[in-house]
């Protein structure tokens, strides 16, 4: 079986995810933090910015950072630290992944209708 990391993704919306962290506000298109005025999300991308900590990414990239609490040492390369974040969120969504399970791969571009598995695992 492999992991899905789209389902993961859409199953926790980055400004819901943000927003038990931290109170946000609407402005426009997008959203900002009550506290930290340099704290953007954009639910449309799926992308918040925090500019003052020179920080930006998805959810994996917030929950890495913030529920996780790896805050600067946080790499979304590394295949531990991810892992956590994916067991994480699917843990949290109610999506079970087993044991041995595989990434899958979502290519874009002219590629986009071939498909294969990551290397990492659970």
């Amino acid at each position: 079986m492999s992991i899905d990391l789209e389902q993961v993704r859409s199953a926790n919306p980055i400004e819901q995810l943000i927003g038990e962290k931290f109170a946000l506000k609407r402005q426009g298109t997008r959203l900002a933090s009550v506290e930290h005025d340099s704290l953007v999300v954009t639910p449309q991308t799926g992308l918040y910015f925090w500019n003052s900590r020179s920080e930006h990414g998805d959810v994996f990239d917030f929950v890495g950072r913030h529920f996780l609490n790896y805050g600067s040492s946080w790499n979304n390369r590394d295949a531990a630290m991810f892992m956590e974040v994916v067991l994480h969120l699917a843990q949290r969504a109610g999506i079970r992944i087993e044991e041995g399970a595989t990434f899958a791969s979502r290519r874009v571009g002219r590629n986009a209708n071939s498909s294969s598995a990551c290397t990492r695992r659970c």
